[in-house]
């Protein structure tokens, strides 16, 4: 039982990586966009 606990854990663990991963790709895209809006608004 305590091998499934500890295979639930370090997907959840894998699964929490991932995600913060694709936040911080999402939040790179998004700075990039605004910043192509500011540069757009300037000109």
């Amino acid at each position: 039982m305590s091998m499934i606990l500890v295979d639930l854990t370090v997907g959840a663990v894998s699964l929490e990586l991932a995600n913060e991963r694709h936040l911080s790709t999402i939040q790179t895209k998004n700075s990039k966009n605004d910043q192509q809006h500011q540069s757009h608004s300037i000109h």
